[in-house]
């Protein structure tokens, strides 16, 4: 309001400038969200892909706490399995963003649906109970983690096809030269 009393101008003048001014200022030095040099809110959807990563975040961080809350062996490794390869496509992503909408089944599905098993794993297990039925549980639980590992792992194969068919190519140009220069494989 420093402008009402520097520029003698009447109240509403003043707070529609000044309301004018911190609007601009909000919308220039905003944080934007990036991945990579890509900001999300420049691409088409931008905002579902934020709530996606945001929502992505959150399960990586509850799959990590409950790698270190499951006492049993197998289940412990499927979890920490889901984190390590979780890790690895969202680090691959970060790289290569413009796949992203490529792993949105992963985003919208796997993912959490690994988060909502691994913890209610964990509840079954505080209940301290050991009876058939839970048992029962607890083994289709397994099975379930170990089935959505490979889905884990296919989805992150299914990202790197054009870096693998591009490795491969390499070899094979590698392979002609040697060969063009007399050096036997």
């Amino acid at each position: 309001m420093a402008i009402l009393f520097l520029f003698h101008w009447p109240v509403w003048i003043a707070g529609a400038v000044s309301l004018l001014a911190y609007t601009g200022t909000y919308l220039l030095t905003r944080p934007r969200m990036k991945i990579g040099q890509l900001v999300i809110d420049d691409l088409p959807a931008g905002d579902a892909l934020r709530t996606m990563l945001l929502d992505a975040k959150d399960d990586m961080d509850a799959l990590q706490r409950a790698s270190s809350e499951i006492h049993e062996g197998k289940v412990r490794e499927n979890v920490e399995d889901l984190y390590k390869i979780g890790t690895h496509i969202l680090d691959y992503l970060q790289k290569h963003p413009s796949q992203i909408t490529q792993a949105r089944r992963f985003f919208t599905y796997y993912l959490s649906t690994a988060r909502m098993l691994a913890e209610r794993y964990i509840s079954l297990q505080e209940t301290g109970i050991q009876t058939k039925d839970l048992e029962r549980v607890r083994a289709q639980t397994e099975h379930a983690l170990d089935i959505l590992r490979k889905a884990f792992e296919g989805q992150y194969e299914k990202l790197m096809t054009n870096d693998l068919l591009d490795m491969e190519q390499d070899i094979e140009v590698l392979k002609a030269n040697l060969k063009i220069e007399g050096i036997e494989i």
